[in-house]
């Protein structure tokens, strides 16, 4: 029997971007790939919206969408062909045939709501295509649901697939939606695990398609953040860090009472297992490098000086707080304020902002800040000589969609929120 699944919502997130990865990666101290255009996959790429609109923003670069499923590829090739993009091919593929002979080699390869909803087999085989079809140096971003956090979420998944054996993920969700909604005040599992009542609240909310696709399909598995890096490692991808800037902070994403508890603990797997259990952690946004070979410290200061970014908020009084899931993280304004303020006439760069008075011989401390900015979605890295008229033409066949989730924008090489 072919397994139950759900067509996909369109999506575009900032984390698959290739001006958001390039950028991360230069800030976590790994080199970027070769110079030149780039080669980018987005693998299970839905209906494309996300690989399109990247296609749209680096009209130099070639993107290549696959995808299992022969509907959501059909979606893809309308929406490329509205746009008149010429720099993108979207194929109909299994992920375990393309493991072995992928078409070719890729400076960034895409990942996004795959890992954890896929058979065994179909996962070691896109560790099998990253481990293969990166160029050395190049960038894999994998999204999964991991533990603990989602593994309640794994329990409602169990109730849904009960609910209809043989139904199809939207007959299962609407099922079990308002059995649910009748428990969510009483039952044992959201009382002794209150993040999982939040979790679901926070689905709920979300378009039918999209709780249909995330917990009603026949696998749904949270997976160790330890097994994915070793996993990786394996086909010669180091982990670097997270597309979540923040988590690569540990004093700013974890609680306290746990730092001690990590001091000295140098075992990659064994410490991003620990910071998930700190953060009760159900989704991550892991960046691996092909070959990864940590940046010197000059060559690190010189891959930060190339960096440019964009202020995309306006903060009275220079205190910043960005929510995360361990709670509120602030920032001085006596750091802040000088830092927002020097965007106020344009774009700033790194080494620009190195030389104000806060991050004057200090740019581990501008670099940190930076990264709460990211996160709180007041700073963006820009790339200065983008050609716009590709995401113009994007935007342009986009404007009739009605469930549009974000704008092609050059300057930041991906979506702009609408």
């Amino acid at each position: 029997m072919m397994p139950h699944t759900q067509a996909y919502i369109h999506t575009a997130w900032r984390e698959t971007s290739p001006g958001w990865l390039l950028a991360l990666a230069a800030m976590l101290g790994f080199r970027h790939p070769a110079n030149g255009p780039l080669a980018i996959c987005d693998l299970a790429c839905g209906t494309g919206y996300s690989a399109a609109l990247t296609a749209a923003c680096v009209p130099s670069a070639t993107v290549d969408g696959f995808d299992a499923d022969a509907g959501h590829i059909e979606t893809a090739e309308r929406l490329a062909r509205s746009a008149a993009l010429g720099n993108i091919r979207f194929d109909t593929a299994d992920i375990r045939r393309l493991a072995d002979d992928p078409p070719r080699t890729y400076d960034i390869i895409v990942v996004h709501g795959v890992l954890s909803w896929v058979q065994p087999d179909v996962r070691e085989a896109i560790f099998r295509f990253a481990g293969s079809a990166l160029k050395d140096g190049g960038i894999a971003y994998l999204h999964y649901a991991c533990q603990p956090g989602a593994s309640t979420l794994a329990v409602l998944n169990g109730a849904m697939r009960a609910a209809a054996p043989g139904g199809t993920p939207m007959e299962r969700l609407q099922k079990v939606r308002p059995l649910l909604a009748r428990m969510r005040r009483g039952a044992g599992l959201f009382v002794a695990h209150p993040q999982a009542g939040t979790s679901w609240d926070s689905l709920a909310n979300q378009p039918d398609a999209y709780v249909a696709h995330e917990l009603a399909g026949d696998t749904f598995e949270p997976l160790s953040s330890g097994d994915v890096i070793t996993a990786m490692a394996a086909q010669g991808c180091a982990f670097a860090g997270s597309a979540t800037p923040i988590e690569n902070v540990d004093r700013m994403s974890l609680p306290q009472d746990c730092l001690a508890a990590l001091e000295g603990v140098g075992q990659t797997p064994l410490r991003e297992v620990l910071k998930d259990i700190a953060r009760d952690q159900a989704l991550r946004r892991d960046i691996y490098v092909k070959n990864g070979r940590p940046l010197t410290p000059q060559a690190h200061m010189d891959a930060l000086a190339g960096l440019r970014f964009r202020r995309m908020a306006h903060v009275a009084g220079g205190a910043v707080t960005v929510q995360t899931r361990v709670g509120p993280v602030e920032g001085a304004a006596a750091i802040f304020g000088p830092l927002l303020d020097a965007f106020a006439s344009g774009d700033r760069g790194f080494d620009e902002l190195a030389r104000l008075p806060p991050f004057s011989g200090r740019p581990g401390l501008l670099n940190q800040s930076l990264v709460l900015l990211m996160e709180g979605g007041l700073v963006r890295p820009v790339w200065p000589g983008a050609d716009t008229a590709g995401a113009r033409a994007f935007n342009h066949a986009v404007s009739d969609y009605a469930d549009a989730p974000a704008l092609a924008d050059a300057e930041l090489m991906g979506p702009r929120p609408l």
